[in-house]
């Protein structure tokens, strides 16, 4: 399997919910956690037909991540992966 690394922001509350699965001993790393969330999201929204390729942009663009950056002080969180 090849690895890749990721950094992603997220905010204090987010990372408070990662930190809670590790400490609980759910997930042995951020990754886990992160993967598990998003096989989650995977199962539950994923649907080709439902969003068309970039239908969805608008929810997040640099303006807003920017705003969303200065409004939670995020947290940066690097997320190692298998591919």
């Amino acid at each position: 399997m090849k690895t890749s690394s990721m950094t992603i922001s997220v905010s204090p509350a987010d990372a408070a919910i990662i930190r809670n699965f590790r400490q609980a001993r759910r997930y042995p790393t951020n990754a886990g956690v992160v993967h598990a969330a998003l096989r989650r999201l995977e199962d539950t929204e994923w649907d080709p037909d439902s969003y068309p390729p970039g239908s969805l942009a608008h929810l997040y663009t640099p303006s807003r991540n920017r705003e969303e950056l200065m409004l939670n002080k995020v947290s940066t969180l690097k997320v190692d992966h298998d591919d």
